[in-house]
């Protein structure tokens, strides 16, 4: 006896292959014989496991000056509100969606390396370092108050 789930789906496939090509009768029963017994082989045969005993495959090589937006796929230097909002999205969302860290920024590296290197040369960051030290060297980090002996 067929396996149902098998002959369920030769079915479809061949339902699918009869709307854009017309087949006779013949043709048809012939097609579906041909596409059951190749998935029940398929469904008896043991797969290898990918890559067993092979050379692992080469990676893409990483993109460091554009990201990819994972809902349509289109390349930015920047993923921006305003193109997140046409998925109907926020960045908070969007990471939570896709599996990222809330702390990653959506911004190709290169992009953010940038603006990494202006915002030290404009000594941004330094006035919040001279602040803490004004507050007698401490500072709170993880909701616990660390001084500079800690």
């Amino acid at each position: 006896m067929p396996n149902p789930s098998m002959l369920e789906l030769a079915a479809v496939l061949v339902a699918a292959q009869a709307k854009s090509t017309p087949l006779s009768t013949e043709a048809l029963i012939a097609s579906l014989r041909a596409i059951h017994h190749s998935l029940v082989a398929l469904g008896q045969a043991e797969l290898p496991l990918p890559n067993q005993g092979q050379a692992p495959l080469p990676r893409p090589p990483k993109l460091r000056t554009r990201i990819t937006c994972l809902e349509c796929g289109q390349w930015f230097r920047m993923l921006s509100s305003k193109h997140l909002k046409r998925h109907g999205l926020t960045p908070r969302n969007y990471k939570l969606r896709h599996g990222l860290p809330l702390s990653k920024g959506l911004s190709a590296p290169t992009l953010a390396a940038k603006r990494r290197r202006m915002a030290k040369q404009l000594g941004l960051g330094r006035e919040l370092a001279a602040w803490r030290e004004a507050r007698n060297g401490t500072w709170m980090k993880g909701g616990a108050v660390q001084t500079k002996a800690n």
